[in-house]
């Protein structure tokens, strides 16, 4: 059994966000031009 957690994001700039109770299963890289210049992932 998952424990459920609240995650928190947001647009790049911040001015959009959201919050969401739940579990992941799995998870994928952001590969969008701003994440590739940062070398991070969304």
């Amino acid at each position: 059994m998952t424990q459920e957690t609240t995650h928190k994001g947001s647009c790049h700039c911040g001015r959009i966000a959201f919050e969401v109770d739940g579990s992941f299963d799995s998870v994928m890289e952001c590969n969008c031009s701003h994440c590739s210049r940062k070398g991070g992932a969304c």
